[in-house]
């Protein structure tokens, strides 16, 4: 069993499916109890769901509540290594997070942006030695978890080096033999990190960023009241770019030739594991580069599931990194020659070496495949189940609308197909549900109207009844005696008569606004439905504007990078030469237009997205008090089924009590029929109209308690629905 990444908290869940719908691997979640459940060996520990969730249902894991623990009862010896990514979480405290962390008793603090460095030269030293075809990065534990589970036939590609975190455990047990027995805690913005940590074997404990700053928001205590301590490890220099998208092309530029001219970065759920999915392919073809930089989050390591930079931009985070990327590279700089080839003489490249060791940073991946328990129906089960959910048409079953939470109606089918799902959460199937519901309430309303006709026959019998007793009351006294009995018990029978008609009526009246009711709540729910869609319609246009500012900035960053290099070059020339100068000064002018026509595109398409962001917004919010937004629409649906659900209640006691008057009038009819027969000849004709008022009475208590239970189970079908639906 792989471990918990992420705990969801059933009283807050409202199954809304909403986790599904930004889950990279979909078929992790069970949507089909009230709350929306996690398979933990098929969840890879992304944190979409955590971000996506308005209620609060989803948290992320991790050891914080044990670390704390044991620094307060002192009783284990820790050393701490830190993400890069602490810089864009804590830009101007992160030296004092080390603080922090001496101060509750950490040995020594280790930063992980130095195992980056010790990274780049495992991958040297494997493209070296092995001439890979292609080379998938592997600082990302979620991009692991995913490859393992879900796409196996690719771990042959994933570098078989260790992440920089892995790098700087195995470095501190191997090259610091004081901290050898001390048990490591990693303060990262991961929640994947833990699983690492356990299937390497090296490492124990992760706690997140967001443990830490809640542990101050909790605290009387504030992070500035601790001091800046210096990391234990040297000073890295391009390594603490890993933890942004594309910061290991920028730090393998400087060692690795190879990959100059053959790289990819790309980031984010919903584009790296697409591009993952039609990896293998583009490798069967020769398409793809060499090395392939890839994150799961689309802020790269600074906007992980377990960092506090939700309300930063990406400029933000990525000016802290880059500003501690420049004061390192100031560090090392060396005024009499390039860069490049100062850190081959350096220190911090001495240090690499004295700190690398063959052998050491090796990895090797898991096949966990059979994790993924997904069975996937047949041609006949699929049929099967498109049938049950009212897609009878093949045009229905690519409505695709995505309301389920799945991309296609064909994985909601397969969720269906393995008990992950029900389906009432197909829009296609609930709607015909309710109109199926509306068309036998409909029934039934119809039929309470025979009601009126059965009680005016009745009453005709009584008027004939009245006018014999009355012509019969000359006769012998005991006669007398009986009809007066008999027209007693025959009054009471016309008040339960009344009072029957009265329930009718009352049921009439409670059926028909509770069939009102069900046809505005269709209504609302088809509008819901119709805002829903113009705002999925107005979000996959902003997401493809954004692509195209995306493919944009990596245009120009390329072509910053290379007016930097030219700018290097110029500046070695000039000192070296005056010659040759003039050409490089060309390049650059060259480049720096380019750059201003990219710019401008940009801009352009930067206003498209404002344009289709506002769009959105429009469909999701009320632009005059006559119009309605989606969250009132469905406030409004819960409302409506709530009162539905009252009004059928009121209707059901309504029919139990008439059906109780019915078998009380029924009895009645008989203890005077059991009366009549005693008289003599002359109440004959009372005789025979009383046995026409039992039929009468039987038949209508015949229907009234056949349309009782015909109501009744109508009545449960119709709360079962409402239920549902809210």
């Amino acid at each position: 069993m792989l471990s918990k990444l992420v705990k969801v908290n059933p009283e807050k869940c409202i199954n809304c499916q909403r986790c599904i719908a930004v889950c990279p691997v979909k078929f992790c979640n069970d949507g089909s109890s009230d709350y929306v459940e996690i398979n933990d060996d098929m969840c890879i520990g992304c944190g979409a769901c955590i971000e996506a969730c308005n209620h609060d249902a989803r948290t992320g894991i991790d050891d914080w509540k044990q670390v704390k623990k044991m620094l307060l009862e002192e009783n284990e010896d820790l050393v701490a290594v830190v993400d890069p990514a602490v810089v864009a979480d804590f830009p101007n405290n992160y030296l004092r997070i080390n603080g922090c962390l001496d101060d509750l008793g950490v040995a020594a603090v280790f930063d992980a942006a130095f195992g980056a460095e010790l990274m780049i030269k495992s991958y040297s030293e494997y493209i070296k030695n092995e001439s890979p075809t292609c080379i998938i990065s592997q600082q990302c534990p979620t991009i692991i978890n995913y490859l393992e589970i879900y796409q196996p036939q690719l771990l042959d590609y994933l570098a078989p080096v260790d992440s920089p975190t892995i790098h700087t455990i195995k470095m501190i047990k191997h090259f610091y033999p004081q901290y050898q027995a001390h048990e490591v805690v990693v303060v990262s913005p991961c929640l994947s990190k833990k699983r690492e940590l356990e299937e390497t074997g090296v490492g124990d404990y992760n706690v997140t960023f967001k443990s830490i700053k809640e542990h101050f928001k909790n605290s009387s205590q504030t992070l500035f009241q601790y001091s800046e301590e210096d990391y234990t490890t040297p000073d890295p220099e391009r390594g603490v770019l890993v933890s942004k998208p594309g910061g290991l092309l920028e730090v393998a530029q400087r060692d690795l030739e190879e990959v100059e001219n053959s790289r990819r970065q790309i980031a984010a759920v919903k584009e790296v594991y697409d591009y993952l999915a039609e990896l293998e392919e583009s490798i069967e073809h020769g398409f793809n580069p060499l090395l392939i930089d890839c994150l799961s989050c689309g802020l790269g390591c600074n906007g992980g599931p377990g960092a506090v930079s939700s309300d930063k931009s990406r400029d933000e985070l990525e000016f802290a990194v880059n500003q501690r990327s420049q004061k390192m590279k100031e560090k090392y700089k060396n005024n009499e020659g390039s860069l490049t080839s100062f850190f081959n003489n350096n220190s911090l490249a001495k240090e690499v070496k004295q700190k690398w060791k063959s052998g050491l940073y090796t990895r090797e991946y898991k096949d966990l495949s059979a994790k993924n328990n997904i069975n996937y129906p047949n041609e006949e089960n699929l049929e099967s189940i498109f049938q049950s959910l009212g897609k009878k048409s093949e045009k229905s079953r690519y409505i695709n609308c995505s309301s389920c939470g799945y991309f296609n109606c064909h994985d909601f089918a397969v969720a269906v197909y393995n008990g992950l799902n029900k389906k009432i959460n197909c829009r296609v199937y609930a709607q015909e549900l309710i109109d199926q519901q509306l068309n036998e309430l409909t029934e039934t309303l119809n039929n309470l109207s025979s009601y009126g006709q059965q009680i005016e026959k009745i009453n005709k019998q009584f008027s004939n009844l009245f006018e014999i007793i009355e012509n019969i009351k000359a006769g012998d006294k005991e006669t007398v005696i009986a009809v007066e009995e008999i027209a007693k018990a025959i009054h009471e029978i016309a008040e339960g008569v009344e009072n029957l008609a009265q329930r009718a009526e009352d049921i009439s009246t409670n059926g028909k606004k509770t069939f009102a009711l069900v046809k505005e709540t269709d209504k609302k729910i088809q509008s819901g439905t119709e805002l829903v869609d113009q705002a999925a319609v107005a979000m996959e246009e902003l997401e493809g504007s954004v692509s195209k500012v995306e493919e944009i900035t990596d245009k120009i960053m390329a072509l910053a990078q290379q007016t930097n290099l030219l700018s290097l070059d110029g500046a070695i020339e000039l000192a070296n030469s005056n010659q040759g100068f003039g050409a490089i000064a060309d390049d650059i002018k060259d480049l720096a237009d380019e750059s201003m026509v990219l710019a401008k595109e940009a801009k352009e398409i930067m206003v498209e997205v404002k344009g289709v962001a506002n769009e959105s917004i429009k469909s999701m919010m009320p632009q005059d008090e006559s119009n309605e937004n989606i969250y009132d629409i469905f406030q409004e649906i819960k409302s409506s089924s709530a009162e539905m659900r009252d009004r059928m209640k009121q209707v059901h006691n309504a029919t139990e009590s008439q059906v109780a008057a019915t078998e009380q009038i029924s009895a009645s009819v008989e203890e005077i029929s059991a009366s009549s027969t005693e008289f003599s000849s002359q109440a004959e004709e009372l005789y025979n109209h009383i046995k026409k008022l039992k039929k009468v009475i039987e038949d209508m208590t015949k229907n009234n308690q056949q349309l009782y239970n015909d109501f009744k189970i109508e009545s449960f079908a119709a709360e079962g629905l409402l239920q549902e639906i809210e």
